[in-house]
């Protein structure tokens, strides 16, 4: 008779029972399954904003270099070249921003070809009817990485045809 009566009491012991016990297993699986459909969500937000931030750099300096193509002469020989000073937004440091890489080269005297590529994705190019040219002279023009604002100058000189091209460096 004791052990039908301990082993009736133990079913009834303080504590959690079975049910309050299944019902926190099933928050918890639900809870996960959650964080498993957010996860694609939130890297896709990620990349499509960090890609728009790309877009709009580029942008931004094609604009800028065409206003000063436009609005400015190339001075005499031996004067200070016109100058702008622009400031790129790479996309932020947080959840829903990855880091952008753009990357500037020279094609040609007219021409400037622009890479764009977000966490280490496939780089999207952008021909630019823009003469840029590196501030060493060199092929490879410019090259942001990572995230958060940038600032770089951009001034009007005279390339070895005496044409006007536009020299960018980060400042």
């Amino acid at each position: 008779m004791e052990r039908a009566t301990l082993a009736s009491s133990r079913g009834s012991a303080p504590g959690l029972g079975e049910e309050t016990v299944i019902r926190y297993v099933l928050i918890a699986a639900l809870l996960v399954a959650l964080i498993a459909l957010t996860v694609p969500g939130l890297e896709y937000a990620a990349a499509t904003n960090s890609e728009r931030y790309g877009m709009t750099a580029v942008t931004d300096l094609e604009d800028g270099a065409q206003a000063l193509l436009s609005k400015e002469e190339l001075p005499p020989i031996g004067q200070p070249p016109p100058q702008r000073i622009h400031h790129i937004d790479l996309p932020p440091d947080s959840m829903v921003g990855q880091p952008l890489n753009l990357e500037i080269e020279r094609l040609d005297d007219e021409r400037s070809l622009v890479r764009t590529a977000t966490g280490g994705g496939e780089p999207r190019t952008t021909v630019l009817e823009v003469p840029f040219a590196g501030a060493d002279g060199s092929d490879l023009v410019l090259e942001l990485e990572g995230t958060g604002e940038r600032t770089v100058r951009m001034t009007l000189e005279r390339n070895e045809s005496d044409e006007p091209k536009i020299r960018v460096e980060q400042l």
